[in-house]
């Protein structure tokens, strides 16, 4: 049997390297090399759930728990029960809690949503917050399966709804949060009894 023949080249690091790694030492080079494949390890670590579909977002079987109406049009007050995340800088603040929302019919096409809360910062007092808010379709859905809160920076926040069954509980994605994989658990308020979320939800 023949061993197969390798030839080796001597070929400088000039010919195949960029100039940049010239004014770089040899000794450096492994090490900056490792930093660039690292980077967006540590620095992008979303991109890539943001990027997918959920499993929950299939408009055929469950668009009918979806609708962004069935939330809209409620004008009981809802509680914030359960999150993934508890600083919303842009929204309610550090360490968040007491959250309730109530939405006030305003046009054929958007509401205001009436958000109550405390703070690292209130010391004990809530604080107010209303939004323009309005339904969009998100994951290519026919009907508006989100709804879109304008902040007083102009600038928009989409919630995505996983459920709703407009009247006890709704569970919203919230894709900004949580590398994609924010959640938000609203109940209504007169469904809480003691603190507790009922079964259903």
């Amino acid at each position: 049997m023949v061993s197969p023949e390798f030839k080796y080249y001597n070929v400088s690091r000039k010919q195949y390297v960029s100039p940049l790694f010239d004014l770089i030492p040899n000794e450096k080079i492994p090490l900056i090399l490792l930093v660039a494949f690292l980077a967006p390890v540590f620095f992008l670590p979303c991109a890539a759930t943001e990027s997918t579909t959920p499993i929950w977002a299939n408009e055929t079987r469950l668009g009918k728990y979806q609708d962004a109406w069935n939330i809209l049009n409620q004008t009981d007050v809802y509680y914030l029960v359960k999150s993934t995340f508890n600083t919303a800088d842009y929204l309610w603040g550090q360490n968040f809690t007491c959250v309730n929302v109530r939405h006030t019919y305003l046009d054929q096409k958007t509401v205001v949503s009436n958000f109550s809360f405390q703070n690292a910062s209130s010391n004990g007092k809530r604080f107010s917050l209303d939004l323009r808010t309005m339904p969009l379709s998100t994951y290519n859905y026919t009907q508006q399966n989100a709804i879109q809160y304008e902040l007083h920076n102009c600038s928009l926040l989409n919630d995505t709804v996983i459920y709703s069954d407009g009247e006890t509980c709704n569970l919203l994605s919230i894709p900004y949060e949580t590398c994609g994989m924010g959640c938000e658990l609203w109940v209504n308020e007169k469904y809480l009894k003691n603190g507790t979320t009922p079964a259903c939800c």
